[in-house]
């Protein structure tokens, strides 16, 4: 991966001023939040064509300077470049920093002596207005999935991201993963990458990570009301997951779960999760019986849509109450 950098990184060590994006307490910690967020939407349209991710910062430098400045708090300076347009950095008290200088490469940029830069000026134009607002969204959104974060003793559960795709893929290319749970074989990276862009987004769904080196090495989930085929209560909800064949009997996803199912019943004001397993499938059964789920019923026939077959599923469920005996 590129490794990126900004001008005043080593100094800018100021504070938010705001509690808008609850995440963001440093510069360094926004520059890191943009670093998945900088895309060719936001990038002035002069400069779109040659948008990559690979040069994240190019064409975004208002629209970044002035999120900075509703952040920190300072004024915005811009530095005048050949053809008339200004490239925009941040000043708070005797801090200066420039979250997207790393598109001039090694050009020396002067941070002396330069015009104040205003929003109303540069916003004037609708469609810079329109990029900031989309960039100020991204932000809101990567600071309420940034907090999802849960961690155990060896694992961190956080959000997926696209930059995911390889782990998914090395372990949902093995056959033995997905289709015990009901999901076919991955074939590439770009099956693993639609998946995370367009399935492991729901609001409670983890990548389960190896805190020693950060790898995705499996997925856990708590299907909220409306997403599960079990329950249709608001306090309820369903638990799912796997793990990579790599990774089975370390007591990981035990380990994930009993994290998991805690933050539903004490943050989420879950009364009941359910969860299931296919028959067969005897190692998700042991799981279900270490974190206390009670047998609850069995259904015949049940549609796989994914796989285009039918199956026998076991239900299982825990109850608030149980769950608390078992953890007084």
């Amino acid at each position: 991966m590129t490794s990126h950098d900004y001008y005043g990184s080593h100094q800018a060590n100021i504070q938010a001023n705001s509690t808008e994006y609850p995440t963001i307490h440093t510069p360094q910690d926004l520059f890191e939040a943009l670093l998945h967020l900088w895309s060719a939407d936001t990038c002035a349209p002069r400069m779109r064509a040659n948008w990559n991710a690979d040069s994240p910062t190019l064409g975004q430098c208002s629209i970044t300077a002035f999120l900075a400045q509703d952040i920190f708090g300072g004024k915005v300076y811009g530095i005048l470049r050949p053809g008339g347009n200004y490239h925009c950095y941040n000043v708070v008290g005797n801090c200066v920093f420039d979250l997207t200088s790393e598109q001039f490469g090694d050009e020396i940029l002067c941070y002396e002596d330069n015009p104040e830069q205003f929003r109303e000026v540069h916003f004037a134009k609708d469609e810079k207005r329109q990029r900031y607002e989309e960039l100020c969204e991204k932000l809101k959104v990567y600071c309420r999935r940034k907090r999802m974060e849960l961690t155990t003793e060896r694992l961190v559960l956080r959000p997926w991201r696209e930059t995911d795709a390889a782990d998914l893929f090395e372990c949902a290319k093995d056959p033995a993963v997905g289709p015990i749970a009901g999901w076919p074989v991955h074939q590439s990276i770009e099956d693993s990458l639609f998946v995370i862009r367009n399935v492991l987004g729901g609001s409670e769904c983890y990548a389960v990570c190896l805190k020693e080196d950060g790898r995705a090495i499996g997925c856990i989930e708590l299907m909220m009301c409306g997403k599960s085929a079990l329950t249709d209560r608001e306090d309820e909800c369903e638990l799912g997951y796997w793990i990579g064949q790599a990774f089975w009997g370390r007591g990981l996803i035990p380990e994930a779960a009993k994290r998991l199912i805690r933050h539903g019943f004490e943050d989420l004001g879950m009364r009941k999760i359910w969860c299931g397993y296919y028959d067969g499938n005897t190692k998700s059964s042991r799981v279900q019986e270490k974190m206390g789920f009670q047998y609850h019923h069995t259904m015949e026939n049940v549609p796989v849509p994914l796989l285009a077959e039918t199956r026998t599923e076991h239900i299982t469920c825990l109850t608030r109450e149980h769950w608390q005996e078992r953890n007084d």
